[in-house]
């Protein structure tokens, strides 16, 4: 039904714990490695490796895609966990569901100090209602962004997002989750998950988005290269709108907005954000994090 695509650079001691995880669930795994140096521990038979030294993300992971045969390929972090009920349940979503291009979720944190004590990770917003319009669903979703590389895709979807990945090649990487949101929105319907999605480290000195700046109107070479990879999809000004709705909600009259909505609807339904109850899927996180950290 679904391949779980890991790529991973230099980070051997992080695949064990991965490979012990989703190859207990019995999921297809497919571990995509640009390290100087092989991993060569002994792997079960629903996990694959490939060892690419040298290629850039979106080279390996396009690679990983053309050994690939299932119809869905959910991508992950080689640190963090899907929850299995989450995963199986969008994908049968997305196979009853042709149109579906991606399916995500909120995820809950840990680190090696508090495992046993997950964090919820985003704001607890409901997500915007799109209307199949694709330039205002593009905008509506990036005003109200929830992140979506780690994500299960459609394979073509996937596919197609790195693509125009590889060629535009950012300099700043952050533009990759907007393209793939791009090509997600304009080639499909995205599907929202509720409950939890993933569980994820928190590494602040290697955390994604911390390692290069946040995109703004400055960032004017890979702004172009954005415009060029999509011209092609919807309209001339689809680039556009997905950027000026993403930027916008970080200037103040977005952060204000944002911050309205939030207590709105914190008030009307009387929500608090209390750490979540280790139980059902999260028991196979936190009994896998009990073994390879240490208990504090």
């Amino acid at each position: 039904m679904f391949t779980i695509l890991v790529p991973t650079h230099q980070r051997h001691s992080y695949l064990e714990r991965c490979v012990t995880y989703y190859g207990k669930l019995g999921f297809a795994l497919m571990i995509v490695d640009s390290s100087d140096t092989a991993y060569n521990e002994v792997l079960p038979d629903t996990v694959k490796y490939l060892h690419l030294p040298g290629l850039s993300f979106s080279e390996k992971v396009l690679v990983a895609l053309g050994h690939i045969t299932t119809r869905l390929v959910a991508l992950s972090p080689d640190d963090d966990f899907f929850l299995p009920g989450a995963l199986t349940s969008a994908a049968d979503m997305m196979i009853k569901q042709p149109d579906y291009s991606a399916s995500f979720g909120r995820p809950v944190r840990f680190n090696e100090f508090s495992y046993q004590q997950f964090r919820w990770a985003g704001a607890s917003l409901p997500f915007p209602r799109l209307s199949g319009d694709k330039r205002l669903d593009i905008q509506r979703y990036l005003k109200r962004y929830e992140q979506i590389l780690w994500a299960l895709y459609r394979k073509d979807i996937i596919q197609d997002a790195f693509e125009r990945i590889r060629s535009a090649q950012y300099e700043n990487d952050n533009f990759i989750e907007l393209t793939i949101a791009a090509v997600a929105v304009a080639k499909g319907t995205i599907n929202p998950m509720s409950g939890i999605w993933m569980v994820r480290e928190t590494t602040e000195a290697e955390h994604w988005g911390k390692l290069h700046a946040a995109i703004n109107w400055q960032h004017q070479t890979d702004i172009e290269r954005y415009k060029e990879q999509l011209a092609g999809l919807i309209s001339s000004d689809y680039a556009q709108l997905a950027l000026s709705a993403y930027i916008g909600r970080m200037v103040d009259n977005g952060l204000i907005a944002r911050y309205r909505r939030f207590r709105r609807f914190l008030l009307r339904n009387q929500l608090t954000r209390q750490a979540p109850v280790v139980e059902g899927d999260l028991v196979w996180v936190d009994q896998l994090l009990s073994k390879y950290l240490a208990v504090r």
